[in-house]
């Protein structure tokens, strides 16, 4: 059960995880977190913001394989 629940996308600008946040954006998650290398995911938090206002969508640009960015 995923309702009320905060979901964490890496690569979120494209391919499978572009894929995994439309479709998560479409649930009852509290927070959907975007995280990707490239400054892309600004555009894609605008388009899921858009598209769910009352989601609570948060952009991160990092690498997730960094242990200070975990």
């Amino acid at each position: 059960e995923i309702n009320g629940k905060t979901s964490v996308i890496t690569e979120a600008v494209s391919g499978i995880g572009k894929a995994a946040a439309l479709a998560l954006a479409e649930q009852p998650v509290k927070t959907l977190a975007l995280i990707h290398l490239s400054n892309d995911t600004g555009k894609t938090t605008k388009f899921y913001n858009d598209k769910h206002p009352n989601y609570n969508v948060k952009n991160f640009q990092d690498d997730t394989t960094d242990a200070d960015f975990r």
